[in-house]
């Protein structure tokens, strides 16, 4: 349909059913303004993503059918911040901009990863009445529509994490969401006191004829959102290496000739002409026991990132999937999180993930068994360094700052140099050699990834210690 033949609502304009009284002080969107599309005579031609779900995932009318949501047209809008998937692809680039079409899989992941992060049932993020979704128009609520103080700066980096309870997935998008968690592969023991697709256990209660309307009423977990993040991942790299001309973006790998992608799994790492340095980040983040199953992305192309060797690794931080780190999101800590709901009660609690004997390990090893990410759980010592006062978005921009420094590979092959000042008599000092005490990290980590070792700690524990021994690794370099 050509423009002509589509009206959009005015930005004062009730967006639900169009108004001949424009009332200025009640629809006027700020994200829309700020992220959104207006045309010269200020009507939304697209409006921020959280607008377009609240108004049943469609907009505007066709022409002669003002005010009529049958008439409207599906549209997902543009996201009111930025998106883990960009934040990828740009290599979390310090100001990551990526102009391209918000696809269905997009506007879902967010969703989800909203879900997880404020530990909320499938069924809070969905559309689950009778009828059209795009019939049951609405607006989100005031407070999100007239930000106050920082949050007219932004004060988001993760445009999901101000999703307002209450605004939910239309229909057409539920059935994508759908398609994508069949896909969903759980490695899971005695699989039948279990809901399916999910680490919760059915209890007393019997799976619904229709087993979506049980799966509904479970929490998302990390490895729902993994697996959505890695689909979607998989979606976009199928949809734009071959268009790239379309895109617009800042930083990152798309500012050079991307041929085709792969999806590797650990064993075959060696089948590929990877620098060292990416072998090297593929060996610290897929610990002994994920090597088996975990998969790694890897780009094909010419350019300056391709200095190294013609084909790269996609390295995906935990927090590009999980808006924080992933035991933040199994143990929460509130006080910690911006824009997150509060009175989550503590996971330690069996009623809260309703699992089996209260063991939670499962919902880390779903991550890591088909996925590799990197954990940056480092940051939270350095978070007090942190220009004063933040917000959301200076934690996210000063990480990025911070993790350019320490992105250097940790071990094999590498030598380190380590300059410093030390009050001596004695010349020729500054040069110290650190390499037995890198050969010592590296047998103690041999040691603890042995199978009689690992197997007597729980997963958050061994997760911490090789971050601990991580963190000591950057020490010496």
């Amino acid at each position: 349909m050509e423009m002509k033949d589509y009206i959009n609502p005015h930005l004062d304009e009730d967006p639900r059913g169009g108004c001949q009284m424009i009332d200025s002080s009640r629809f006027r969107c700020q994200k829309c303004i700020q992220y959104g599309s207006l045309d010269h005579e200020e009507m939304r031609v697209i409006p921020c993503t959280i607008c377009a779900m609240a108004n049943g995932g469609a907009w505007g009318w066709k022409k002669d059918h003002y005010g009529d949501p049958m008439y409207s047209l599906r549209q997902n809008g543009n996201p009111p911040g930025k998106d883990g998937i960009t934040d990828v692809l740009t290599r979390n680039d310090i100001d990551p901009l990526s102009e391209y079409y918000f696809s269905d899989e997009e506007v879902i992941l967010g969703f989800a990863q909203y879900a997880l992060y404020n530990h909320y049932k499938w069924k809070d993020i969905l559309d689950l009445g009778e009828g059209k979704s795009k019939s049951k128009t609405g607006v989100p609520p005031m407070d999100y529509l007239k930000p106050t103080g920082n949050d007219e700066l932004g004060g988001h980096w993760y445009w999901w994490k101000i999703i307002p309870y209450g605004v939910v997935l239309p229909k057409r998008l539920r059935n994508v969401l759908q398609k994508q968690l069949v896909k969903y592969d759980l490695e899971i023991l005695n699989p039948e006191i279990f809901i399916p697709k999910t680490h919760q256990l059915k209890g007393d209660r019997e799976i619904s004829d229709d087993v979506w309307e049980t799966f509904w009423d479970t929490y998302v977990e990390p490895g729902h959102v993994a697996h959505l993040f890695y689909t979607t991942l998989e979606n976009f790299l199928e949809t734009n290496i071959p268009h790239r001309n379309n895109l617009a973006t800042a930083g990152g790998w798309f500012n050079n000739i991307l041929n085709q992608f792969h999806i590797i799994e650990h064993p075959d790492i060696y089948n590929y002409n990877l620098p060292a340095s990416d072998l090297s980040w593929i060996n610290i983040w897929c610990a002994t026991r994920f090597n088996e199953n975990t998969k790694c992305f890897i780009l094909s192309g010419e350019g300056e990132d391709f200095d190294e060797g013609n084909q790269r690794v996609i390295k995906i931080l935990d927090r590009n999937v999980f808006g924080t780190y992933l035991e933040n999101v199994i143990h929460y800590v509130v006080d910690s999180s911006f824009y997150r709901r509060t009175g989550i009660r503590s996971p330690t609690e069996k009623e809260t993930w309703n699992s089996l004997n209260n063991d939670l390990s499962s919902l880390y090893y779903d991550v890591f068994n088909n996925f590799c990410i990197e954990d940056t759980s480092w940051f939270e010592g350095r978070r007090d360094y942190a220009p004063y006062p933040a917000d959301d978005y200076d934690i996210e921009k000063f990480f990025r700052e911070e993790n350019c420094q320490y992105s250097s590979p940790v071990y094999d092959n590498v030598t380190y140099e380590v300059e410093y000042e030390i009050e001596s008599d004695e010349e020729g000092v500054s040069n110290y050699d650190w390499s037995n005490h890198t050969d010592k990290l590296k047998e103690l980590q041999a040691m603890i990834d042995d199978e009689n070792v690992k197997d007597k700690i729980n997963e958050g524990d061994y997760l911490k210690l090789m971050n601990t021994l991580n963190d000591i690794y950057k020490l010496c370099q």
